[in-house]
């Protein structure tokens, strides 16, 4: 009777250990099925289909910007990525102020994602530059002007174009002239207006030389609309239409810690004190003939002198200008002095970049 309690007990262990094993063969058949299926769908789906370019464009032909997705950077500069079945086409863009070109991508087409997939893996990973990236090309960056109004305010309106875009943190790749400038302080505020950084085209020339890299979103396009492109009402571009003139002045205001003015919709002396005017300012500009330059101080002295006049009568006749008052000044850079012992605080702000900040460097 024992010896039969015995084998009967066996018996059980063995019918056990089969029914485990049984189990894990299925699970093992499973996993093998779902893993030839998560292969296939690799594939073939095109929501995981994410080392491909493709490329947005809004704007007229001669003045259009386009945002990229996975757009690559090699020692070639910058290259595309795409399928035969995409039929994708790159329109062309201007990359600095006034540029006389256009700009397309290198372009490269695949009859299959698998031979798109092999061509990206076998260059060694490229290295991602995640989030969103603004590219133009900027000239003459160490006068301030320029650097702000022909090269940030136009790809700034770019960005806007792909709203809400423009308010969210982003670096800035800057092609600059070969003129070198060592105490341009434009870079401190490219770098902090953007807030993820600035990166040099010259030092990703050469990084890229051993490694490439992959623009997760990356603008291109805002050569045309820059200070100097004129326009017919003599507005700045996108200023009005797209609200881009406040916009850039409030995030300059509060990448830098300062609370932009009030929005003032009909007149810049809206919401201020009538009784104190509104100061204007003439900078110097070095094309300005002499009577140039004495038809400007007659216009001055005429404005300043009536204000003067008007601040000594009482706030109900000043109400009752058509306009504010205004005094108005000229100013020549070359006769401004740094003030010594002054402090000026600069409060950090949510995005904001060390000053400047270089993502990358090339320290060979």
């Amino acid at each position: 009777m024992l010896h039969f309690k015995r084998k009967l007990k066996t018996a059980s262990w063995l019918v056990c250990f089969l029914f485990i094993l049984e189990i894990v063969i299925h699970y093992v058949n499973q996993n093998i099925k779902q893993s030839n299926t998560q292969h296939s769908i690799l594939q073939t789906s095109p929501s995981v289909r994410s080392l491909k370019t493709t490329v947005k464009c809004v704007g007229p032909s001669y003045n259009q910007s386009c945002l990229y997705q996975n757009l690559y950077y090699i020692k070639q500069g910058f290259l595309a990525l795409s399928l035969k079945e995409d039929n994708l086409t790159l329109p062309g863009v201007r990359l600095a102020a006034l540029a006389t070109t256009e700009y397309r991508p290198r372009h490269l087409i695949f009859d299959t994602y698998e031979k798109l997939h092999q061509f990206v893996r076998s260059e060694n990973e490229p290295r991602m530059l995640s989030g969103l990236t603004i590219h133009f090309n900027q000239l003459w960056h160490g006068n301030v002007g320029h650097a702000l109004f022909d090269g940030l305010y136009p790809a700034y309106i770019a960005a806007i174009r792909f709203a809400p875009k423009h308010l969210q943190p982003f670096r800035v790749l800057v092609g600059f002239d070969k003129s070198q400038c060592q105490t341009c302080f434009s870079e401190d505020i490219y770098s902090r207006f953007a807030g993820l950084g600035l990166i040099k085209s010259n030092v990703l020339d050469v990084l890229a030389q051993r490694q490439w890299f992959v623009f997760e979103e990356i603008i291109l396009g805002s050569g045309m609309m820059c200070q100097r492109c004129i326009q017919s009402n003599y507005q700045l571009a996108g200023g009005v239409e797209l609200d881009g003139s406040r916009l850039f002045r409030d995030r300059m205001y509060k990448q830098h810690g300062l609370l932009p003015p009030h929005i003032r919709r009909n007149h810049s002396a809206e919401r201020r004190d009538v009784t104190k005017p509104l100061n204007a300012y003439i900078v110097h500009n070095k094309r300005f003939t002499n009577q140039e330059q004495e038809d400007l101080k007659l216009a001055m002295d005429e404005i300043n002198n009536h204000t003067n006049l008007y601040l000594n009568k009482s706030i109900d006749e000043i109400r009752s200008l058509p306009y504010p008052l205004v005094r108005v000044f000229y100013l020549d850079y070359r006769n401004i002095t740094a003030q010594n012992n002054v402090s000026v605080g600069i409060d950090a702000t949510a995005i904001d970049s060390k000053s400047p900040t270089y993502e990358l460097l090339d320290n060979n």
